[in-house]
């Protein structure tokens, strides 16, 4: 979560204002640290979205799948399924 924090603080500050807190942005053009700040992001979300993916994947499986099957009560269910 830091990296995601620190580059949006990158992105988003202005150069002048980045350049009070810390000290090797003025040896770089605007640009630069908004381009670092950017990779910082992509990082951060890069680390992040495979447990998000795992996450989503699990919820959307148990939306199916939300207990065990049970062959009989399948089948009960499934013969008033078909006879109406």
């Amino acid at each position: 979560m830091d990296f995601l924090g620190a580059g949006t603080l990158k992105t988003a500050k202005p150069h002048a204002k980045l350049a009070e807190q810390m000290d090797w942005v003025e040896a770089f053009s605007p640009s630069i640290g908004k381009g670092v700040g950017k990779l910082k992001m992509l990082g951060a979300i890069g680390v992040m979205l495979p447990a998000l993916a795992e996450q989503a994947i699990e919820a959307g499986f148990q939306a199916y799948f939300p207990k065990p099957l049970d062959a009989t009560s399948f089948v009960r269910e499934l013969e008033v399924i078909v006879d109406g």
